[in-house]
């Protein structure tokens, strides 16, 4: 690409990352003078804030330009480095209230960063297939998100139910349960959540607390079909592994009455069936009308 091609705000980010790289290299050598006017040319040129790269990276995003996107979301949170060097530097030659302000300055915008950790996570997590193995991707999201969390804590709270969604693709249960507990404790009222955990403990085979979960979803919202198809799944494994012939029967009874309910719903509501899912709640109906049928047979 020549260089008639290149954005003039990349071309102003060349010459103010040289600069912060020569400062910081000026550091390092104890030349803190020195280091001193290539930071404050660093800041001095323009951009002097990060915005403008948030505001390109958002656009090539809607683009699907994502690589780009990325780079403008990492050039924005570099700008609080050049206030640490710059802070460093005047402390080293006892400019102390300077070196304060930049330490203020540079805290500020670290704050303000917490959504481009959320944008860049964001296009981690919902382009796996960037170049890179797709773990690498989703790991790198979740560090993002968890940035985002620690930097502002109250306009992030959403992200815990993003982040148990990544761990669960990234096969950790445990942390995907973690994610949802904190979820739920600032969304106790939302019935999704609950849902969610519930159907992450079957997987683990927690199946009373499972049971429990989705019995709250349930009653936030008493339409919710698919946790009456995942309440009436985890009562036939129940029953099935109950020893008891009463607790047996009954569970093949509730399960019975949670998947004809889940189908009346979800048919009611003309949400969309897959075949599988249609055909495993048929199956496990007529598995457990069998079951009772033997049970009864043969006891009663």
């Amino acid at each position: 690409m020549s260089s008639e091609n290149i954005p003039w705000e990349d071309h102003a980010w060349y010459l103010k990352n040289e600069l912060i790289e020569m400062g910081k290299i000026k550091i390092e050598l104890y030349r803190f003078e020195e280091a001193l006017i290539d930071l404050n040319k660093a800041i001095d040129i323009y951009p002097k804030d990060p915005f403008i790269f948030i505001k390109n990276g958002k656009e090539k995003e809607i683009n699907r330009d994502f690589y780009r996107a990325l780079d403008d979301y990492d050039k924005a949170m570099k700008f609080n480095i050049m206030h640490i060097y710059r802070g460093y530097a005047k402390s080293r030659i006892g400019d102390i209230k300077g070196a304060v302000k930049d330490y203020e300055k540079a805290e500020r915008l670290k704050k303000q960063y917490y959504y481009v950790y959320f944008l860049r996570g964001r296009i981690k997590e919902q382009n796996k297939n960037l170049k890179g193995a797709v773990k690498d991707y989703l790991k790198g999201a979740l560090k993002d998100y968890d940035d985002a969390i620690k930097i502002n804590k109250n306009k992030t709270k959403k992200l815990f139910a993003k982040k148990a969604e990544i761990n669960l693709l990234l096969g950790d249960s445990s942390a995907s349960i973690k994610d949802l507990n904190k979820a739920i404790k600032f969304y106790p009222a939302n019935e999704n959540l609950y849902l969610r955990r519930g159907e992450v403990k079957i997987d683990i085979r927690n199946f009373k607390s499972a049971i429990k979960d989705l019995d709250t979803a349930i009653k936030i919202n008493s339409e919710l079909g698919w946790a009456y198809y995942d309440r009436g799944y985890v009562k036939n494994l129940v029953a099935k592994n109950s020893r008891s012939i009463e607790s047996k029967i009954k569970y093949f009874k509730d399960s019975n009455k949670d998947l004809e309910k889940a189908k009346a719903i979800l048919k009611a509501k003309s949400i969309l069936i897959s075949p599988g899912h249609k055909a495993n709640m048929d199956k496990m109906i007529d598995e457990n009308e069998q079951a009772i049928k033997v049970i009864n047979e043969n006891i009663y």
